[in-house]
């Protein structure tokens, strides 16, 4: 499934939950000069270009939480509930050097969905020893199989 497939379903969802709940779990937007921020931010502490997939979830949401499965914002979220801001996070997951291979994009309860800096893929990684499940070429590949393997929306 590629990106735009991703935040189609996403949207469905959303309005799924909206029709059900009176609310989705869909956020309002990142803003454009947060997102080229963040772009530099983690080009300066990480040394990547960080993937312009989640880049493009971020003009959908600015992070979400559904289902066990959380988004990183481009900051802390922290009204309704509570969502990591990916600099945040990855800064911590930096201060243990054996996790300073892997720059972060959100978690769901067993997986951590992460990029893998030495061997330029995306991963799911087990959430507690942070052991390869299985490794993609694309944000996308990985946030589906994260998505369908954990029956986000089953």
């Amino acid at each position: 499934m590629n990106i735009n497939d991703i935040l189609n379903r996403l949207k469905i969802e959303d309005q799924k939950e909206a029709d059900e709940f009176e609310e989705g779990f869909l956020l309002d937007a990142a803003q454009a000069d947060d997102i080229e921020q963040l772009k530099r931010t983690v080009d300066e502490k990480f040394g990547i270009e960080i993937s312009p997939e989640y880049l493009e979830l971020l003009r959908l949401s600015n992070g979400f939480s559904v289902n066990g499965l959380n988004l990183y914002a481009t900051q802390p979220y922290d009204e309704d509930y509570f969502i990591d801001g990916i600099i945040d996070i990855n800064e911590e997951f930096h201060t243990e050097a054996s996790l300073k291979t892997y720059f972060a994009y959100g978690e769901e309860s067993s997986t951590r969905l992460v990029y893998n800096l030495k061997t330029t893929r995306y991963e799911a990684v087990d959430s507690v020893t942070w052991e390869k499940l299985q490794d993609f070429d694309a944000f996308s590949q990985l946030l589906d199989y994260v998505i369908e393997e954990s029956c986000i929306f089953d």
